[in-house]
């Protein structure tokens, strides 16, 4: 497994969900009113706002977790159970998003979720099957 993709990979990824964690504490309903906006183009219902303080704490704690893991990938990239965590943490988001697309609401930003995470979590699972069999370290 190659350090050299590796560790900007989870470098790139630290600083996104680091972003993230941002929008979502300063400006939650602008990123709903983002989604909307894409939304009503394409036929799906809109996000109901605005968004509630409570739903805000979760998103921020979780997205500040998973930039944790992110973090600790790029710092300590022998360590593959921070990989393990940031592939289950986005897998079940992913999957969350689809089931409530399908049974909750069909809004955009819950498929987008599922795209985004599925294959935020997909790539992680992907590297941490690349550091098991790695002699790199």
């Amino acid at each position: 497994m190659n350090i050299k993709i590796y560790k900007p990979y989870s470098l790139i990824l630290a600083l996104s969900f680091a972003l993230v964690a941002l929008l979502f504490l300063l400006i939650p309903n602008q990123v709903i009113q983002f989604f909307n906006s894409l939304s009503s183009g394409i036929g799906l219902p809109l996000a109901p706002l605005p968004v509630n303080a409570f739903y805000r704490i979760l998103a921020v704690g979780y997205m500040y977790l998973v930039t944790c893991f992110a973090i600790q990938m790029y710092r300590v990239p022998q360590q593959r159970l921070y990989a393990a965590l940031l592939a289950h943490a986005k897998l079940f988001s992913a999957a969350l998003s689809i089931l409530f697309f399908i049974f909750d609401q069909p809004f955009l930003i819950y498929l987008c979720n599922a795209v985004i995470d599925g294959a935020i979590g997909l790539s992680a699972l992907w590297f941490f099957s690349k550091l098991k069999q790695s002699d790199e370290f």
